[in-house]
């Protein structure tokens, strides 16, 4: 029986379990014996050297923590007919250690403000009631690569929003530019590694006339050398940035039409994804504990001889974790969940950049 996927673009695509460039998959064998989980785990730590785990000092502990997680990743893919068990960088981490490295970088920050002004979604400019069923904003080159915010720095904040800056950027003004998120780091009024909001990474682009590129002021996972913020090498301004109504699909939707958002969300349940590519439902709460890139939307659709089985909503997310975790650093998060500020919390607090201002190139 031949299973299809149909995205919403009218594409049938053939569905083959072919692994992919993120995560180890494994089988049940793996997990029968010590000797093959060990194995196992040999084969992870080649893939992910940067594991708590491999280490010699540290391996045994590690690897009673890796064999849990295995195991659970096993079991929740039981019966499952579309997915693969996967492994992720994640997996000898506890979730209380999954929890505290990387998700819990997200700073409320109380009244959004740009310069002495109270910033509200009453600004929302786009009224667009035609908007597409699909978009992805890498098919249009307004995306730049996939990149790590690293174990102990909580910047998930500074990357969506150089992120939101860059998209806007190339749709604006035709050049796509990584932007310094270092630059955000060490100089916005944030709390720098340890949480922050994108709308405080926005308000010093607009206060301090611009970012840096990522090649003048590349990322180093920490706090840098204190240097003159002012006199950084702007080369991308922005002129303002605005909040997209909260609770609202709809608007939401009209928003990332015309570029990508930053979102919040809780992203403690995206320790142990079932598969690569599926379209993540949960289990996860609305408390905002992350910040991401909302940079598209659409629907699959799945097939099974000619009949339409399953059909499913969702928004296209770019991550800070590197191209290791989840379909080549991105998920697919459910859409057409409004309750409790929609899944994982994605409605309550958007936002995106306006006004975009190359400085030079």
């Amino acid at each position: 029986m031949a299973i299809y996927l149909a995205l919403s673009m009218g594409v049938l695509l053939l569905l083959v379990l072919t692994p992919a460039a993120s995560g180890i998959y494994f089988t049940s064998e793996e997990l029968s014996s010590e000797e093959s989980m060990r194995a196992l785990y040999n084969r992870w730590c080649a893939k992910y050297p940067e594991g708590r785990g491999c280490s010699l000092d540290n391996k045994a502990a590690r690897f009673e923590i890796f064999k849990a997680h295995a195991a659970k990743i096993e079991k929740l893919n039981k019966g499952a007919v579309h997915s693969r068990p996967h492994l992720n960088q994640f997996s000898d981490l506890t979730k209380e250690e999954f929890i505290s490295s990387f998700a819990s970088c997200y700073a409320s920050g109380g009244e959004h403000h740009q310069g002495n002004e109270i910033i509200s979604s009453d600004k929302f400019a786009f009224t667009n009631n035609d908007i597409p069923s699909h978009i992805d904003w890498r098919e249009k080159g307004a995306v730049t690569d996939v990149r790590s915010q690293g174990d102990v720095c909580g910047s998930c904040w500074a990357f969506a929003a150089a992120g939101a800056v860059e998209g806007i950027n190339m749709i604006k003004n035709n050049e796509l530019v990584p932007l310094s998120v270092q630059e955000l780091v060490d100089c916005s009024t944030t709390k720098g590694c340890k949480s922050g909001n994108a709308w405080r990474a926005f308000e010093y682009i607009i206060d301090n006339d611009g970012i840096s590129s990522w090649e003048s002021n590349p990322y180093q996972g920490r706090v840098g050398t204190v240097w003159n913020c002012h006199d950084a090498n702007k080369i991308v301004a922005i002129g303002g940035y605005e909040l997209v109504p909260p609770n609202n699909e709809t608007a939401l939707m009209q928003a990332v039409a015309s570029q990508p958002v930053v979102v919040g969300v809780d992203s403690s349940g995206w320790k142990e994804l079932r598969d690569l590519k599926e379209i993540f439902t949960g289990p996860c709460k609305s408390n905002i504990s992350h910040q991401v890139l909302v940079v598209g939307y659409g629907t699959e659709e799945r097939y099974s001889d000619g009949r339409l089985i399953k059909s499913t909503n969702y928004w296209l997310i770019k991550n800070s974790w590197g191209s290791g975790w989840g379909d080549g650093g991105y998920i697919r998060l459910e859409r057409g969940y409004e309750k409790e500020g929609g899944k994982c919390g994605i409605l309550k607090d958007p936002m995106y950049p306006v006004d975009p201002v190359m400085l030079e190139f």
